[in-house]
């Protein structure tokens, strides 16, 4: 298991339970690939730098999560299908989200 960190930036013009709703499916896509959520952080909506999909706002998550590298690409292309989804971007990380450094 591997340390990832994903970001991802749903539609900001959603109502606060339908978010709420995106971030638990999220979180079930990962745990549903043999994932292990260490961190939600919500950093809820921002403006965007640019339009993306005529959407002038976006509702920032940033989940730390372990998980097999070959389950990553699999994620990412299911976030991707989703449409309340505007971004999302995972990348791996030097240390273990509990701070640790990886072997």
């Amino acid at each position: 298991m591997k340390p990832y960190e994903g970001t991802i930036v749903i539609d900001g013009s959603l109502e606060n339970e339908h978010i709420d709703a995106e971030v638990k499916k999220i979180e079930d896509l990962i745990q549903s690939r043999n994932g292990t959520i260490i961190d939600v952080n919500r950093w809820g909506r921002r403006k965007l730098a640019y339009p993306i999909r005529k959407k002038e706002q976006g509702y920032y998550v940033v989940i730390r999560f372990e998980a097999e590298g070959s389950s990553i690409a699999g994620l990412e292309h299911e976030l991707e299908l989703n449409e309340a989804i505007l971004r999302c971007l995972t990348v791996a990380l030097d240390k273990s989200p509990s701070g640790e450094k990886r072997k």
